[in-house]
């Protein structure tokens, strides 16, 4: 009698999780078309739900991994203390707000978390991973296809407002966010130009990658060019890492990056006609970088505290103290071109640090590079070749980008952008527990 109301609560207990498996990848893969195609911004919510369902999953699944980066769990942690200190005092004298508001700042690190692990464990065997990180793949394709569209039926000639003009550009919340899909895209594609070992996948993976280069570059963002001429670096790196340098390799390596140099040398001379020197890119961000270095000076432990940056610029002073453009701007009118550099870092790393302090971006940092790591140790020890090398770069080419912008954390960031890269990561942690970790 125990014995069959065991197996009856083993069979049932098999057939929910089953049942969350099926819905979980089934509400995934909506929320991520949606993402790339939908008019929705209120991704975050969705996140949450497909994350839930993912946990509870893994929980009906024995011997299900379930195992979490420090390295996260310590950067989640700390902002949410942050967090907390620094609304303490307002959540103790209003008699409105509920002890929850003491963490809503930092709530959509803790949604992250959620995702993360629900979506890791929806992607844990190679026979869903590959064919979802081929479709994420495609699915920036056609993206990149609808702005290319776009562009050609504008006859090659954009409005005031540049490439955010277009509407494929401006759904996705501007050039910016638009360039990071193409970064992110790259690898996921080149990987079978380095990794394939059949001629028509090869060509396939350098057509398409050079396809996405050339979309960029009518996108217009210069530091996405540049992110993703690196990535294809990265990528050659990785190659000769993988199966160890040969003259045939080494010559393939080197044409590889001169068609690059060459490439991107076009591509910047193309956007510099209609968008200021090149030197913008980086002498624009020195005093924004000034300003949030001196944030995180000082306020080394916890920072000024999640979503408090652009308090901490304008109440704070350190904009006026080191923001040129700021300091000078016209007090008798609007000019929002003097507020640059108020709202964000422009550094996902000086941001992250600025709000929560030395050892939440310290975190943030060996986070990603544990997961580059995990990649790579994939890429020798696993039979996922393509899948391994395409998310170490893309990881690698999203921390490179990130030294311009901030789009995790900043309030240019959209739902959709932040949420992307969370596949990225629960994608990446997938691939990590199919790696035998004595490997």
């Amino acid at each position: 009698m125990i014995s069959d109301a065991s197996g009856i609560g083993v069979r049932l207990r098999a057939g929910l999780a089953r049942i969350a498996d099926v819905l979980g990848m089934t509400l995934l893969a909506l929320l991520v078309w949606e993402v790339l195609f939908g008019g929705s911004q209120a991704f975050e919510r969705q996140a949450l739900i497909v994350g839930a369902i993912g946990v509870m999953a893994s929980w009906l699944t024995p011997g299900s991994a379930r195992w979490l980066p420090r390295a996260m769990l310590a950067y989640v942690g700390v902002a949410l203390l942050s967090s907390m200190v620094h609304r303490w005092a307002a959540v103790r004298a209003s008699q409105e707000l509920h002890w929850w508001a003491l963490f809503t700042p930092a709530s959509h690190l803790l949604v992250m978390a959620i995702f993360v692990a629900g979506a890791a464990h929806l992607l844990r065997s190679a026979s869903r991973l590959s064919p979802w990180c081929a479709g994420l793949a495609v699915g920036v394709l056609l993206l990149s296809g609808q702005v290319l569209y776009d562009r050609v039926s504008t006859n090659f000639v954009y409005a005031e407002g540049g490439s955010e003009s277009l509407p494929s550009v401006a759904q996705w919340g501007g050039m910016h966010q638009v360039g990071m899909l193409m970064v992110i895209g790259l690898p996921l594609v080149m990987a079978l130009a380095f990794f394939s070992r059949s001629w028509p996948r090869i060509a396939a993976g350098a057509l398409l990658g050079a396809g996405l280069m050339l979309v960029a570059i009518f996108n217009g963002s210069r530091s996405a060019i540049v992110a993703m001429a690196l990535s294809v670096a990265i990528m050659a790196a990785v190659r000769l890492y993988a199966l160890g340098p040969s003259r045939r390799m080494l010559v393939a390596c080197g044409a590889v990056a001169v068609a690059v140099i060459v490439g991107v040398w076009l591509g910047l001379a193309q956007v510099q006609r209609a968008r200021p020197p090149l030197s913008s890119v980086t002498s624009g961000r020195l005093p924004i970088w000034t300003a949030a270095w001196h944030v995180m000076r000082d306020h080394p432990l916890l920072g000024v505290g999640p979503g408090n940056y652009r308090l901490a610029m304008l109440d704070g002073g350190y904009g006026e103290r080191h923001l040129p453009h700021y300091r000078a701007r016209p007090h008798d009118r609007s000019e929002p071109a003097a507020f640059i550099g108020t709202e964000q870092a422009h550094n996902l790393l000086l941001h992250v640090g600025a709000e929560t302090g030395v050892v939440g971006a310290l975190s943030l940092l060996a986070w990603w590079l544990s997961m580059v790591w995990g990649c790579l140790r994939a890429l020798i020890h696993s039979h996922l070749k393509l899948l391994s090398s395409g998310l170490a770069v893309a990881l690698s080419a999203f921390l490179l980008r990130s030294m311009y912008d901030n789009f995790l954390d900043a309030l240019i960031t959209t739902d959709r952008t932040r949420v992307l890269i969370w596949t990225l990561c629960a994608a990446a942690l997938a691939l990590q527990r199919l790696t035998p970790r004595s490997a």
